[in-house]
């Protein structure tokens, strides 16, 4: 609360921005606000000096030059702050947890990184005027202060020691969950496949029953004919010999011996044709016997067969409908962590570039001396504003690996139940 009284005190507009950066919850302009108002106001300077200053620095146009203290012309200790600022809650400005993506978190990723190479370049640029403004007054430049050495040195070990260290991190871990959830949608198949063993075995016990089925017919079939031709055999001579007894001499008298032989005749006959009906009988029934047996094993071989099937159905409608539902699912999963990934890996590739261009000025610029920076310090900073860093941007470029597509399920007959049955 003292900070932020302070700060109002020192500078509204300051205070102002501050406002608005914890309403906007923009971590970076609202310490860059606090540090710009300790800074300017440590220094003594008005508050109309600290709203142009933290006006200025916001915009990468050149802050007001107050003679040569250096904290009071640019402000470096400020710049020290603010790299420890950022250090400190890096997680909420670079970092971002896999567990809430969201789109709206990705967007200010390029411009916070943006807001730090804005302030660089301005210190880069303010120093080269600052070594001019004194050339052109007493011929003479002025080196860096132990202030601005230890702001420069503590950007860079930010950039190299915490950023770039984060950004690979994100960049490997962003990969990961990629792979991850390609590999999830692989895993669909690989499940697809791994049932295979149990359905397999379920088709061939299908097979099996079909193929004893089909045999029990036709075994039926053949024993059905041959009761059917033994029954019929028996059916004609009873019929025929039973009732005729053709080898007995007809009655022409009623003399009683002739009655008599006649009917010795008949009996004896009569014998011998029942006792052949009698043994034709004997093979129809036995082999009408045998059919019905085939029969009852038959219906239960049927019924063998129509379980199995249905036990096949059942287990092949499950399987496909599931590979069906994971493909689906896990391509939607990886097509929405793509969308999410997407802007955070341009926001990397863009820090990627800010990151080279910040180096540049460090390295080119504000740790060189003054009378090196004399002669070429302009080109040294067209130099570095020209870096286009695809280099850069592309060690952070992400593999999206390509889908399976969806496959035929290949019991998807089975699931569909060919033979027609209800079950």
């Amino acid at each position: 609360i003292s900070v932020q009284i302070q700060a109002c005190l020192c500078a509204p507009k300051v205070c102002s921005a501050m406002a608005r950066a914890i309403i906007r919850k923009d971590i970076v302009v609202f310490r860059l606000a606090i540090i710009g108002s300790l800074v300017n106001c440590s220094c003594g300077q008005s508050a109309d000096v600290n709203d142009k200053a933290f006006t200025s620095s916001q915009s990468g146009s050149s802050m007001p030059r107050h003679g040569r203290t250096s904290a009071q012309g640019e402000g470096q200790l400020g710049l020290v702050l603010l790299a420890k600022s950022i250090s400190l809650s890096r997680s909420a400005i670079l970092m971002r947890p896999h567990a809430a993506f969201s789109d709206a978190h990705y967007g200010p990723v390029r411009t916070r990184a943006d807001n730090l190479l804005q302030l660089v370049r301005g210190l880069a640029t303010r120093r080269l005027e600052r070594i001019a403004e004194h050339q052109a007054v007493d011929n003479a430049t002025v080196e860096a202060t132990d202030e601005e050495t230890t702001a420069v040195e503590e950007i860079l070990s930010l950039l190299e020691d915490e950023i770039e260290k984060d950004m690979q991190q994100d960049h490997v871990s962003d990969q990961n969950v990629l792979n991850l959830h390609s590999d999830f949608v692989q895993n669909c198949t690989d499940d697809l496949q791994s049932e295979a063993a149990q359905i397999d075995s379920q088709v061939k016990a299908v097979s099996a029953a079909e193929d004893e089925l089909r045999t029990c017919t036709r075994e039926a079939e053949a024993l059905n004919q041959n009761a059917t031709r033994l029954c019929n055999r028996t059916h004609g001579f009873s019929s025929k010999e039973l009732t005729s007894f053709s080898r007995c001499v007809a009655l022409g008298s009623i003399v009683r011996d002739e009655i008599s032989k006649y009917l010795a005749c008949v009996q004896q006959e009569f014998e011998e044709d029942l006792q052949q009906a009698k043994s034709l009988f004997g093979s129809c029934n036995r082999s009408t016997d045998e059919y019905n047996a085939k029969t009852v094993h038959c219906i239960d071989v049927q019924t063998q067969w129509e379980q199995a099937s249905c036990d096949l159905q059942k287990t092949s409608a499950s399987v496909c409908s599931a590979y069906a539902k994971c493909h689906t699912r896990e391509v939607a999963r990886f097509d929405a962590i793509k969308r999410q990934i997407l802007p955070a890996e341009e926001g990397r590739k863009a820090q990627a570039k800010a990151v080279e261009k910040i180096r540049c000025l460090l390295t080119s610029i504000l740790q060189v001396n003054a009378s090196e920076l004399a002669g070429d310090g302009e080109g040294r900073l067209r130099e570095c504003e020209s870096i286009i860093g695809e280099a850069a941007a592309g060690r952070f470029t992400l593999d999206y690996p390509a889908l399976p597509n969806v496959t035929a399920c290949l019991w998807e007959a089975s699931a569909e139940n060919a033979s027609g049955l209800q079950c």
